[in-house]
């Protein structure tokens, strides 16, 4: 405490230390991402009779935190337009006339589903947007 000031340990990578003294307090209630990024230095450390244990899942969860793909299409716009471009394929109909679409204009199937994509995002945001007005 007095070399790190108010720092904590994660005991096991399970329970945070000295938070879970009043209340508990669980490592899998936290954002992790927050947490470290609250502290200029991490020391993860191990004794003998643990090490095949380490680092008890810390690394392997920051890094599915940091880049995990599901992670970061935390981005709702992104979200929508996979879901348009997942429509898109899965309806006859409409994956008929952006074909025809994308052989008038030379491109290319996957360019011209995600263009339609795109713009049912923005009609989808416009519509929104008006709605609130």
């Amino acid at each position: 405490k007095d070399v790190f000031g108010n720092g904590q340990f994660w005991y096991y990578n399970q329970q945070i230390y000295p938070d879970s003294y009043d209340n508990p307090l669980n490592v899998s209630d936290v954002d992790i991402i927050s947490e470290v990024e609250k502290n200029n230095v991490i020391i993860m450390i191990s004794t003998d009779a643990n090490l095949y244990k380490f680092p008890f899942g810390f690394i392997d969860q920051l890094y599915n935190a940091y880049f995990d793909k599901e992670k970061k299409l935390i981005n709702e716009t992104e979200k929508r337009l996979l879901f348009f471009i997942k429509t898109i394929k899965e309806t006859p109909d409409w994956l008929k006339h952006v074909e025809e679409q994308a052989k008038t204009s030379k491109i290319s199937i996957e360019k011209a589903i995600r263009q339609n994509a795109e713009y049912m995002v923005w009609k989808e945001k416009n519509e929104k947007s008006n709605q609130i007005q």
